[in-house]
């Protein structure tokens, strides 16, 4: 703890303050004049302070903390060294929807706008969509006391997942500028899995789909606009049926009753927070229930025959 120290008023200070103070006033009463070349005036020569100008979070930039980061973030950190988000993307709501007197609140039609103009530039960011890589893209608005201060921003973070089936936030020591472009090393691709006592699928990291995995990313599917859907059954059957159909594309498979007999498919659960932002995605795989040393894309009926 620093130590602070504090000035005492004492009657020395406060004789002392007198003393000058009857000095100026015999001078004044004496017609002293300003030493030549002035005017007397001591504020007519000075610059205007400029208005105070509304925060704007820093883009691009890395930080130590992650989606619970405060509103306000603190000072950004190398990228080279370890961070758990980075912000690549700094908006502002311009027009109609800057004009209004509060924050826009959550799943309003200004906060899906913003949040486009994120997708956008993560697309640009990355080399790819994002929802293709072990990603997770997040939007944080302006809080009512900043946009009551005249703040209209909204600023696009990405963190990375680990793949350990638990979605744990990994630390990165590199920014993930490009990173789904060219040799795609944050990209999904193909992984070990095995399945717990619990039925629940833990992935590995991933591997080349030349060596042995269970699984293989297949794509996204994105439901149609509208409520989300709430309860686990609902939400599973939307993320089934949707899934389904990616996965038959991708391995070349016919859509039809037989596709399960000839392989599973796994995928995520559509996230409330997601949804109302206008993510209305979920990642889908291709789960032969055997291991394999192969890429499953446009294997075909021969590659997966019925069982």
């Amino acid at each position: 703890m620093t130590a602070v120290a504090t000035p005492v008023r004492g009657t020395r200070v406060t004789r002392a303050v007198g003393l000058v103070a009857v000095a100026c006033a015999l001078a004044l009463a004496a017609g002293c004049a300003g030493p030549a070349g002035t005017d007397g005036d001591l504020t007519d020569d000075w610059a205007a302070m400029p208005a105070p100008k509304p925060y704007q979070p820093t883009a691009p930039a890395c930080f130590t903390d992650d989606l619970q980061a405060s509103i306000r973030l603190p000072e950004p950190v190398d990228c080279q060294r370890g961070h758990r988000m980075e912000t690549f993307f700094s908006g502002t709501f311009t027009g109609a929807d800057a004009a209004r007197t509060t924050t826009p609140p959550t799943g309003s039609a200004e906060r899906r706008r913003a949040f486009e103009q994120c997708m956008t530039a993560t697309t640009t960011f990355l080399g790819d969509d994002w929802r293709n890589g072990r990603l997770e893209l997040t939007m944080t608005v302006a809080s009512q006391q900043h946009w009551e201060g005249g703040g209209r921003w909204f600023r696009c973070d990405l963190v990375v997942r680990d793949e350990n089936g638990y979605g744990d936030i990994a630390t990165r020591v590199a920014s993930l500028k490009g990173t789904l472009a060219g040799d795609r090393p944050m990209a999904r691709g193909c992984n070990p899995a095995t399945e717990n006592a619990a039925n629940r699928i833990e992935f590995k990291p991933g591997v080349p789909c030349t060596q042995p995995h269970d699984a293989e990313y297949a794509g996204f599917f994105v439901a149609p606009d509208g409520a989300f859907p709430v309860d686990t059954a609902s939400n599973k059957k939307l993320a089934d049926d949707g899934c389904r159909g990616v996965v038959a594309a991708y391995t070349g498979l016919p859509n039809d009753r037989y596709l399960n007999n000839r392989t599973g498919y796994l995928f995520d659960y559509f996230v409330a927070a997601q949804w109302a932002l206008g993510d209305r995605s979920v990642g889908c795989y291709v789960w032969p229930r055997v291991s394999v040393s192969r890429s499953l894309k446009g294997a075909g009926p021969g590659a997966l025959p019925i069982k």
